[in-house]
């Protein structure tokens, strides 16, 4: 990778507003930034982000197309009834 497209890259990544992850219990630990002043730009984030993964899943064999349909299907499933609730900690919370 040259230096200027990693500087572009450094300076795309600089402000996330999203960063998830799994901790070793299997639970989806994420951090986000409410940064947007119409919530509805997180429903264009989470469609954006299901045609990725069903891309990611594409490269590994799956078909990208009903790769996305089993994300839709089970997103509505998990809107409709949550399998778990979320729980908001602030970073600033916990290293206290």
């Amino acid at each position: 990778m040259d230096e200027a497209t990693k500087q572009h890259l450094e300076e795309m990544f600089a402000h996330p507003v999203l960063i998830a992850a799994q901790d070793e219990e299997g639970s989806l630990l994420v951090q986000i930034a409410p940064v947007f002043d119409d919530p509805g730009v997180w429903g264009v984030i989470l469609a954006d982000l299901a045609q990725h993964v069903a891309n990611a899943y594409g490269e590994r064999g799956h078909p990208p197309a009903s790769t996305l349909r089993k994300i839709q299907q089970v997103a509505m499933m998990e809107f409709n009834n949550p399998t778990a609730q979320a729980h908001q900690v602030r970073l600033d919370d916990a290293a206290s």
